[in-house]
């Protein structure tokens, strides 16, 4: 985990080179013991053979990137979409605590979940980036947990408003928890990941057998096929880490609620 942070960390142009670089120094040594190993003449006899299954591996290597990419683009579009919630249910929550009769109760509650709104967007949105977790975040959820338990509804009008205020925070605490996981939980598993990379050498490999008179020519139309899935490496990659990468989710409906809670106190 602490590598995938450090390469999250990276800045995106130095992160997507490294990749190239990575994927052109593979197709270089297998271009050079293909040359080595297997004489020109030998794999231009094998060309309609070898274009052949590229072609299949092709195929079903690109069938497979496509179920890929959708994977992680909903993890992607769900990651958005619950924050988005979260910060909704964020602002529910204070409305229904500011309708709340007793005004001094009320006060402490909308109190504790404007530090833990500001907590989220100052503390555990930065945190979600680095990879860690917040436990300042943390001690403000808990406390906001603690303002709500002391509110004693004195009649049927308070009841059902502290009714409302408990399903908010509950909601609220449910979309926090799938938000941290989302963050922390791999969108690909160990296998398939090793599984992606597998397919790209074999993939490479299978452009490599075919013969051509010219290396260099060669090697330029298999380096431009390796480029071509660094590309898409890093697209997953980004892709899979919603709150860390450098298209994540920024905390900015969270702001928007602070600006309104904010101007609703006042």
């Amino acid at each position: 985990m602490n590598l995938i942070a450090h390469l999250v960390g990276l800045n995106q142009f130095l992160l997507y080179l490294i990749i190239v670089v990575a994927c052109l120094l593979v197709v270089l040594v297998c271009s050079l013991a293909a040359s080595r190993l297997v004489d020109n003449e030998t794999r231009q006899g094998h060309n309609e053979i070898a274009g052949y299954i590229l072609t299949t591996v092709g195929a079903i290597y690109g069938v497979f990137l496509a179920f890929l990419t959708v994977i992680v683009w909903q993890n992607y579009d769900d990651a958005a979409s619950n924050a988005a919630r979260e910060a909704s249910v964020a602002l529910a929550l204070y409305r229904n605590v500011d309708l709340y009769p007793d005004q001094e109760q009320a006060r402490k509650v909308t109190d504790s979940l404007s530090a833990y709104v500001r907590s989220v967007i100052t503390d555990i949105f930065p945190a979600m980036a680095r990879m860690t977790r917040s436990p300042v975040t943390e001690q403000a959820m808990g406390q906001l947990w603690a303002e709500i338990r002391t509110i004693s509804p004195r009649n049927l009008q308070e009841q059902m408003i502290f009714q409302e205020i408990l399903q908010s925070n509950n909601k609220l605490a449910t979309l926090r928890v799938e938000r941290l996981m989302q963050a922390n939980t791999p969108k690909l598993s160990s296998f398939m990941r090793h599984t992606l990379i597998m397919g790209a050498i074999i993939t490479l490999i299978s452009a490599l057998v075919f013969g051509a008179e010219n290396f260099w020519w060669h090697f330029t139309l298999t380096s431009l096929l390796a480029i071509l899935l660094a590309t898409i490496f890093l697209v997953l990659f980004e892709l899979g880490h919603p709150y860390a990468s450098r298209i994540g989710i920024t905390p900015a409906d969270y702001v928007e609620v602070l600006h309104i809670i904010e101007s609703l106190k006042k």
